[in-house]
């Protein structure tokens, strides 16, 4: 497949300003003395969004998706973020075998 030069651009230029950011705010951030609250609402924030990202899936798209959201949010009171997504990733796919 061939891609045309505008959308390699695009995505290029788009790739640069993410990685630019991400740099400019690891540098300020290294520099500056959070509050304990502010610090703990930063570490919150990956969380949070993958919450947002993935409850309305887990509520909407059916029971094995439910079932596997209900397991994440067990194991996520108990487990690191890495050991929780790939539980959640086995349940869901144990429970679209199962249900069908």
């Amino acid at each position: 497949m061939m891609m045309d030069p505008y959308n390699m651009t695009l995505i290029l230029l788009v790739a640069l300003a993410t990685f630019a950011m991400r740099a400019v705010g690891a540098v300020v951030m290294a520099r500056v003395k959070l509050a304990p609250v502010s610090a703990a609402a930063f570490e919150a924030m990956p969380v949070a969004v993958l919450t947002a990202v993935v409850a309305p899936a887990a509520l909407t798209q059916g029971l094995p998706e439910a079932i596997a959201g209900a397991t994440a949010v067990f194991v996520g009171l108990r487990a690191p973020m890495a050991v929780v997504i790939v539980v959640a990733m086995a349940t869901v796919v144990a429970m679209r075998h199962v249900m069908g």
